[in-house]
């Protein structure tokens, strides 16, 4: 809870700082026995989130209406100039398992460290480390960590534009969730909208006919061609999106399904909008204290399991120091600071147009 993962800063700490030894009850434990005691939480690191879940659904604290997910880059323990020099004859194992990523522009080794929290009590209630840098294949894992490590699933999940895909949303709909994923599309208006009998029309109601297309350049993904030639004496034509005497839409075929556009709909809804609203004061605010105030910017130890471990530390001090205050608001009777800093916000505007 104060940011130290050094096994040997913590050995120095238990001997000469006074509120270490308490809690060490007078031990002085040296570094190997503070490595190999956060080795072996790596069974028990699961059971005790379920536990403080359990503990936080008990008081009524997590309520399971919705929540968010996301994902950050942290960088593991090596060198991040590896992909610019030779690789060595003999290497790690457990180095290969961390990827190259791009985080806000540049590049780094490491993983891609995703989170659920829930958005009332902001409480994380599954985690998991992945080497893929992308998200738009990593909702199913998410939901079946969430089920393992905090006991049952909440009623909505809401992502950014990086899950947007069929996969994610066909995998919240498997798992009984109502998904709030936006299109990837930012700022686009599609001149096709798919109906709910599946097929595409334009605002005219006409059906586009369909072109399979194999990009060549990005995998050999499969794309449809969609397109409309009747929109030369079209009265919708001013309207709709594009330019010329046709319109035309390319999309991936797996995007094709009726579920990842309904997600887009409940986006667009007034629930949607307001749950997109909270969502990045919810999940972006455990990687801020993660990164801020635990320090947690780079794993320490190398592999993929123990960067799990380390991260599930991490994730288990963050869900204790948020309990422990939600408890004593709750004590106290005073409301959730979130909702008491909006509505004083709120009231400030309505003084100063007043």
């Amino acid at each position: 809870m104060q940011g130290e993962h050094s096994s040997r800063r913590l050995e120095e700490l238990c001997r000469y700082d006074a509120r270490y030894e308490f809690l060490a009850r007078s031990c002085r434990p040296d570094h190997t026995t503070l490595a190999r005691f956060r080795m072996g939480l790596g069974e028990s690191l699961d059971e005790l989130l379920a536990r403080v879940c359990q503990k936080a659904e008990a008081d009524g604290i997590l309520k399971r209406r919705a929540m968010a997910v996301d994902g950050t880059k942290v960088a593991a323990r090596t060198s991040q100039w590896k992909k610019h020099r030779e690789r060595s004859e003999v290497e790690d194992a457990a180095l290969e398992e961390a990827a190259q990523m791009v985080s806000h522009g540049k590049f780094l080794v490491g993983y891609n460290v995703q989170a659920a929290v829930d958005m009332d009590s902001t409480l994380v209630t599954g985690y998991f480390v992945s080497e893929e840098p992308n998200d738009t294949s990593l909702l199913k894992e998410v939901l079946t960590v969430v089920k393992k490590q905090s006991g049952t699933l909440p009623e909505k999940v809401v992502a950014d534009r990086g899950y947007g895909t069929s996969a994610n949303a066909l995998a919240a709909k498997e798992a009984g969730v109502e998904g709030f994923l936006p299109s990837k599309e930012r700022g686009r208006v599609a001149p096709f909208v798919q109906g709910e009998d599946g097929l595409f029309r334009c605002q005219a109601g006409h059906v586009p006919t369909q072109r399979t297309w194999i990009d060549g350049k990005r995998g050999n993904r499969p794309y449809l061609l969609l397109r409309v030639s009747r929109c030369r004496n079209c009265p919708h034509a001013k309207e709709c999106p594009g330019k010329g005497h046709q319109r035309e839409m390319k999309i991936q075929a797996q995007d094709a399904s009726d579920e990842k556009h309904a997600c887009v709909a409940r986006c667009r809804s007034e629930e949607g909008k307001a749950l997109l609203r909270d969502r990045g004061s919810t999940i972006e605010r455990l990687f801020a204290e993660l990164k801020g105030r635990f320090r947690f910017r780079r794993f320490s130890m190398f592999g993929k399991s123990k960067a799990r471990i380390e991260f599930g530390i991490g994730v288990l001090a963050y869900n204790l120091t948020r309990l422990l205050s939600l408890l004593l608001m709750l004590l106290n009777n005073i409301p959730n600071p979130k909702n008491l800093l909006r509505n004083q916000k709120r009231t400030r505007l309505l003084q100063i147009f007043a």
